[in-house]
């Protein structure tokens, strides 16, 4: 485990990697562990509020990796 200072001076031990994805429209982020969880989750969020169907692949495709950190 690695651990990580903040401007703050908040000392922080780095827990895991995850992918998240933005919304392009409103800003809405979905974060998850798993490729499935985060389709799942962003599929449901663009079908409610824009009435869009965006396919697996257009959503990992804008998927990043980011590392999460807890106090």
């Amino acid at each position: 485990m690695t651990n990580v200072k903040f401007a703050s001076g908040t000392l922080c031990n780095l827990v895991s990697m995850t992918k998240e994805v933005a919304c392009a429209q409103c800003g809405f982020r979905v974060r998850a562990d798993s490729d499935d969880e985060l389709v799942e989750d962003f599929q449901q969020h663009n079908k409610a509020f824009h009435n869009m169907d965006l396919s697996r692949e257009q959503i990992l495709a804008k998927a990043k990796t980011v590392q999460v950190a807890t106090a």
